[in-house]
């Protein structure tokens, strides 16, 4: 019934539908370990287990080295309300078969790994009034793995992913990032396949979806951008200043409508655009021959404007 593990490097842990709530802790320089590790640790999950304390400086699990969390029936580890750190890793973490969840208005990172995240069919669920997730080394997102960062219910999550030295490589799994400043800042971003959904909205501050980093993704991949937090309505050209945009949509989906341009005639080109059901007609960059006028777009019989909100079911061609 109680909490304030503390254990030497090597140890495994096993949480089997482990409850509990309270302020029992392992207290080390002034700060409060709910599990405490003095080097690598393993923890196994069995069922739906959760940690819940209203202590200050406090920690939900640290390991001093690398730390396995992993379950072999699908299990889950909750942490709640913790105000320093979710979860500290002085190494990698590397999560396997399991779900994590880290909830705190007032946390300050939900993750943070010295070393490189490594998920194998695992979800990390983050709402937290900090970062959802910092780490050093590059670290990559394969099939079956999902990472989701939002606004916890009061208060709001300043930076989705912070990595000041790696990169984050997207193989096939899905990350759903939001930040109020940024969703993420990292040197790099790296979508091979799957899913990535990046939003930033702020008030009062300069924000972005990608912030310092650069940004790269395979031919099979579609990129969605927008000044707006939705890509319903958008501006779905590749930016050529990603800090401009706060919404990006990488996807290998099929769900997407496409829409091309013709110059009928005209020099020069202008990229698809791909949508989930409406976009804005954009300015036409083809260039115009001495006695040529730009009327408009031509969207089957109808002659349409740029900045005209077009609805569309299926993919469609708008000729100049």
């Amino acid at each position: 019934g109680t909490v304030g593990y503390a254990m030497v490097s090597g140890t495994t842990l096993t949480l089997v539908n482990y409850e509990y709530t309270g302020d029992a802790a392992y207290e080390s320089a002034n700060e409060n370990f709910l599990i405490y590790s003095t080097g690598s640790l393993t923890i196994k999950v069995v069922g739906s287990c959760s940690i819940t304390t209203t202590l200050a400086k406090s920690y939900g699990v640290y390991a001093d080295g690398s730390l396995s969390i992993s379950s072999d029936d699908s299990g889950s580890l909750t942490l709640n309300d913790f105000d320093s750190c979710g979860i500290l890793s002085g190494s990698s973490l590397t999560l396997t078969d399991v779900t994590i969840n880290v909830n705190s208005d007032k946390i300050f990172e939900g993750l943070n790994i010295a070393g490189k995240y490594i998920s194998t069919n695992s979800t990390y669920n983050a709402k937290v009034g900090g970062a959802g997730m910092v780490y050093k080394t590059s670290s990559t997102i394969s099939a079956g793995s999902t990472i989701n960062i939002s606004n916890p219910d009061n208060g709001l999550v300043t930076v989705g992913i912070e990595s000041s030295y790696g990169s984050l490589t997207v193989d096939g799994g899905t990350v759903n990032a939001h930040g109020s400043v940024s969703a993420i800042r990292t040197r790099n971003v790296i979508v091979n396949s799957g899913e990535v959904v990046l939003s930033s909205h702020h008030d009062t501050k300069s924000n972005w979806a990608i912030e310092k980093g650069q940004y790269e993704y395979k031919e099979n991949v579609k990129l969605i951008v927008s000044k707006e937090t939705s890509g319903s309505l958008a501006e779905y050209e590749d930016p050529s200043k990603y800090t401009e945009y706060k919404y990006m949509r990488f996807t290998t989906a099929t769900d997407l409508y496409t829409v091309t341009f013709d110059g009928n005639g005209l020099t020069g080109q202008m990229k698809n655009l791909y949508t989930t059901g409406s976009f804005i007609l954009p300015d036409s960059k083809y260039t115009l021959g001495t006695y040529d006028e730009f009327l408009g777009w031509k969207i089957g019989e109808e002659l349409h404007q740029p900045g005209e909100i077009i609805n569309l079911d299926g993919d469609l061609t708008a000729k100049a």
